[in-house]
């Protein structure tokens, strides 16, 4: 049974394992890609899902710009879009975790002073330069 589970994971560039309670008005998702959880992690929420009545419910992943899924058993429309919306959430707190994390790492100001004193080494530009005129 966890074959397709541990597939579409394998195959994800963006994968969590889903937990909800019966009716998935509680639901939390496990990161697998691209930052798995460590297993101390996983062992101190696992003691919280006990509490929560929670089950494993199946994996949701992007494979090639696809949304995929592998669950361990059938569910209604209504509950897959539960599952949906809170997959979207997911994806959108990491993309805008990666946007943070880009801008953190690069002044565009700096940049485009270090660009501005970068030699040009386009070929007619590095003729006009040794000659005064274009060639």
């Amino acid at each position: 049974m966890h074959e397709k589970h541990e597939q579409l994971a394998m195959d994800a560039q963006t994968a969590v394992s889903i937990l909800g309670n019966a009716d998935l008005t509680d639901i939390e998702l496990l990161p697998i890609q691209p930052n798995p959880l460590c297993a101390d992690s996983v062992r101190d929420l696992a003691r919280q899902w006990a509490f929560r009545g929670l089950r494993f419910i199946g994996t949701i992943g992007i494979v090639d710009g696809h949304t995929c899924t592998a669950l361990a058993e059938p569910v209604d429309h209504l509950r897959l879009t539960t599952i949906s919306v809170a997959f979207v959430g997911y994806c959108e707190a990491l993309l805008i975790a990666s946007v943070e994390q880009r801008q953190e790492g690069d002044d565009g100001a700096e940049w485009c002073e270090r660009l501005y004193r970068s030699p040009d080494l386009r070929p007619e530009v590095s003729a006009r330069n040794a000659t005064g005129r274009v060639e």
